[in-house]
């Protein structure tokens, strides 16, 4: 049976952050802790929320372990706070760390108008390649990376170099001491975690000639050589990954990049605030657009060696879509997404070899849009021969287990079956195969939902977690061995 959770983490809930990890910890109630306020809990609750402190941006989870048939840790962030838990599946999380940033702010916070307020919207995980212990990197308003040993609760290190705030983190899939951040300076930094390289952490920096506002989403390829980008001016960008460390890393000379190999604003008309590869594909958001869409660029394979830092396209008067690999781009397949006005809104994938590649977007309105990219191969729509065939793994229909209420049956909202003339369409617009409500209890019931900042995966695919405004953090649970099929309208 699949079960999903909805709960806030409230001021009340907080724990000593000197308790280590992985001990089991306090047990987080799976009741809705927003309904169940003391007297003025709500005032001080509308308090954080006006100031930034009720949101939480980021969730991810830890991505070391085997698979999920041990505990799946995963960080949450927002406001001021980091919590870290596990999943339990009879309980819902368990809460293992909390940190607070201390950091005052001397000017007026970007996000929430409010002075002296920290905001914290990124993590990426980490381990200590000598003694194995797990490291989680935040960043926020302040552009300081601060990375945190989450076994004994202390900071480790802080990275300084970012002019404005911190918008993303992301570790290379390949080498764990490695750390690109993205800030609205425009620019992404590269940074070696390498103890031998604590005095001068910058290995790389990924700017000149290519965003000119904030970068919003930054994303790995799996083999670690390209990084795509995403950013307020509309652009995409791909580069091509120095091969770090290297013979400046350490020192007051870190390697620029200044042009990436390709560079397109022609996909999305608005902040593009999500990006990711799918194998060599290429999936992004942006806000108010109302879809996602599957894309490649052209003669683009990974297979082939990386092309040299000088083949990187510089003219301007190429226009709108610049590259090094003798073409463009081409859509494929685009997600209808609804209620995805604001941005900073981030869709969440799963990739694992021999099952099929599953996408999670959430919604101001709390509802959650599934879709199984390999049911697209399958059946050939808009796709056909165009995504790596995969095993079929069945995604489950995800039942409420706040309250004990007459289960609700997941319905499909996507067509029956489309028209012949629209499977190789590039235009189609496909609606999820799977929504889910996240469900709101007690007096909340006749409000509409909150609005759903980001979606992760665990490891292995069966825990799903969204996270967002008002303190919102739902788990959703598949069951891997009792699933329906989508194709069965179930």
């Amino acid at each position: 049976m699949a079960h999903h959770y909805n709960f806030n983490i409230s001021k009340a809930d907080r724990i000593n952050k000197n308790r280590p990890f992985p001990s089991l910890r306090t047990v987080v109630s799976t009741a809705s802790h927003r309904t169940k306020r003391p007297k003025g809990k709500e005032d001080e609750l509308k308090d954080d929320v006006s100031k930034g402190l009720g949101k939480y941006y980021a969730v991810k989870f830890y991505p070391y372990l085997r698979d999920d048939e041990e505990d799946c840790i995963f960080a949450v962030v927002g406001g001021d706070e980091v919590y870290v838990a596990r999943t339990s599946p009879t309980k819902g999380i368990e809460i293992l760390q909390h940190f607070q940033d201390d950091r005052t702010l001397p000017t007026t916070n970007y996000h929430s108008g409010n002075p002296n307020t920290q905001i914290l919207c990124a993590a990426a995980w980490s381990k200590d390649l000598e003694t194995g212990q797990p490291l989680l990197c935040i960043g926020g308003y302040s552009g300081i990376v601060k990375v945190l040993n989450v076994i004994d609760g202390t900071l480790r290190q802080e990275l300084v170099g970012h002019g404005s705030e911190l918008l993303d983190l992301q570790i290379s899939p390949t080498n764990p001491t490695l750390l690109a951040s993205s800030s609205a300076d425009s620019s992404i930094r590269i940074w070696s975690l390498d103890k031998t390289h604590e005095k001068q952490p910058c290995a790389a920096i990924l700017a000149g000639n290519s965003h000119r506002e904030h970068i919003l989403s930054i994303a790995y390829h799996k083999n670690g050589k390209y990084l795509l980008s995403g950013g307020m001016d509309h652009l995409i960008n791909m580069w091509i990954v120095p091969d770090l460390p290297d013979a400046t890393t350490g020192t007051d000379n870190p390697t620029i990049v200044e042009y990436p190999h390709f560079s397109t604003a022609a996909i999305h008309s608005n902040y593009v605030d999500c990006v990711a590869f799918h194998n060599d594909l290429i999936i992004s958001k942006s806000a108010a657009e109302f879809r996602i869409v599957l894309w490649r660029i052209t003669n683009f394979s990974s297979a082939l060696p990386p092309l040299p830092r000088s083949a990187a396209p510089t003219a301007p008067e190429l226009g709108e879509t610049r590259s090094a690999y003798g073409g463009t781009y081409e859509r494929l397949l685009q997600l209808h997404i609804p209620f995805t006005d604001p941005f900073y809104m981030q869709f969440g994938l799963f990739q694992k070899a021999h099952m099929s590649t599953l996408l999670a977007m959430g919604t101001t309105n709390g509802l959650i849009y599934f879709w199984d990219l390999g049911r697209f191969e399958r059946t050939g729509r808009g796709v056909k021969g165009v995504l790596e065939p995969t095993e079929a793994q069945r995604l489950v229909a995800l039942e409420e287990g706040v309250e004990k209420k007459p289960r609700k049956r997941a319905i499909p909202i996507g067509r029956p079956k489309e028209k012949e003339s629209e499977l190789d369409d590039p235009q189609a617009v496909y609606d999820p195969h799977l929504t889910e409500e996240i469900p709101v209890t007690g007096r909340d019931t006749k409000r509409s939902g909150t609005t759903v900042r980001q979606c992760a995966w665990s490891p292995g695919g069966r825990y799903m977690i969204a996270v967002g405004d008002d303190r919102l953090i739902a788990v959703f649970e598949r069951d891997l061995e009792k699933g329906t099929t989508w194709e069965d309208g179930k």
